[in-house]
């Protein structure tokens, strides 16, 4: 008994120190709030560009075929043998207008042209007889002294009718003659290069055969499809302006061989379709090149593959980016307050290096123009050519500082 009423003092006591231990305890493990802790240090370098609205010009690219704005089929007109050939009528030569190119055997030509000389004659001769004959009829009848108007046969007037028909047709006959006579002269109707020749030297032909082809060398032009999303961005006048040049291909420049220099032409937009091409299933243009250099030593062929560079119409406050900068063709990363962030944009228009930007963006805005694969938004950054922000660390003052230095880093 004496025991058990000692132990039922005593536990109380014991009660109390556990629980006091279990108090000391929890204050000892309790975790310290670590106050004023440095944000996260940025570990992304990055460029960036401020946007600024400003006048653009668009650039329409198309390509297309030199083709000849003038092509003409020479045919002959009268047949026989071919005497003369111009040693210029031949493919890639090149004539002036005006050269004879074929001349054919003019002598049947000659005799006909005598042959309708002389019929000519022998009909005007019997027109002024029957206009002779006719004013004597008339004065006949005046000295007679017969009152009235005498009847058509005695003035002759049906016999002169007949006479100046045969007469305008001998006159039509010797025209055609002559006419013959020249068109045996086959000559060059403008300045030209010649794309083909189908006679030869000696070769009997008849009327209306093909003796060649020219085209003119005054203007080219190249017939260029649009893409539909481009063809409202066109300039207004019809009269823009273009660039043609020759395209370059990888093999033309090969590390052995010198780079070689596009060469670039001139052109004014001259036609607009108003249907679709039946090829490219586009709306197309057609731009005129003067005075190209289209001879046998020039640079352009008719035929030949070029590309274009089309004026377009211009923008008074464009935003401008690098298609660099835009990601999946949707967004670009904007900066701001050291950090970055994902933007939505749509785009106006694009080439192969720029995009206008129709919304998403606006002046002054500033993106970023280093490559970035997949960025959380809101990452920190630092931007290129700002210096690094090391931390500064204080000196702990005494021990008691030391001690609540361990008491901050105690997990």
């Amino acid at each position: 008994m004496p025991q058990k009423s000692l132990l039922m003092r005593l536990l109380p006591l014991f009660i109390t120190v556990l629980v006091i231990l279990i108090i000391v305890l929890l204050i000892i493990t309790a975790p310290k709030a670590k106050r004023g802790a440095p944000a996260p240090k940025a570990s992304l370098t990055v460029s960036t560009s401020a946007i600024k609205a400003a006048p653009f010009t668009v650039d329409i690219t198309s390509f297309g075929r030199i083709e000849a704005t003038t092509r003409t089929e020479l045919r002959a007109q009268v047949g026989g043998k071919i005497t003369y050939i111009n040693p210029a009528f031949e493919a890639g030569g090149s004539v002036n207008q005006g050269d004879v190119l074929v001349e054919i055997e003019k002598d049947d030509f000659n005799i006909a042209q005598l042959q309708a000389q002389a019929t000519y004659i022998d009909a005007k001769r019997l027109f002024d007889e029957e206009t002779a004959r006719a004013s004597q009829a008339q004065s006949d009848w005046s000295n007679a002294g017969r009152k009235g108007q005498p009847a058509d046969l005695v003035l002759r007037k049906p016999q002169i009718a007949a006479a100046q028909a045969r007469l305008l047709s001998a006159e039509a006959a010797l025209n055609g003659a002559k006419l013959n006579v020249k068109r045996a002269t086959i000559t060059a109707p403008y300045k030209a290069q010649v794309l083909s020749r189908q006679v030869g030297p000696y070769q009997v032909m008849a009327a209306n055969t093909v003796i060649g082809e020219i085209f003119s060398t005054e203007t080219v032009e190249v017939t260029l499809p649009i893409r539909n999303s481009d063809y409202p961005l066109l300039a207004d006048t019809l009269a823009a302006t273009a660039s043609i040049s020759t395209p370059l291909f990888k093999h033309q420049q090969s590390k052995t061989t010198p780079p070689k220099t596009q060469q670039k032409w001139p052109a004014t937009i001259v036609r607009r379709s108003v249907n679709i091409d039946e090829a490219t299933r586009q709306p197309f243009v057609v731009a005129q090149l003067s005075n190209a250099s289209l001879s046998t030593n020039g640079s352009l062929k008719l035929g030949q593959y070029v590309t274009a560079s089309i004026q377009g119409r211009t923008f008074d406050n464009a935003i401008v980016i690098p298609n660099s900068s835009i990601y999946q063709g949707s967004y670009v990363y904007t900066f701001k307050d050291s950090a970055i962030y994902r933007q939505p944009i749509t785009s106006l228009w694009q080439s192969p290096s720029v995009t206008i930007v129709q919304s998403g963006l606006r002046d002054g805005d500033e993106i970023v123009t280093s490559p970035l694969g997949q960025v959380t938004s809101g990452t920190r950054v630092r931007r290129e050519g700002e210096a690094k922000s090391r931390p500064q660390r204080k000196k702990p003052a005494g021990k008691h500082a030391r001690s609540n230095m361990n008491k901050e880093q105690t997990p």
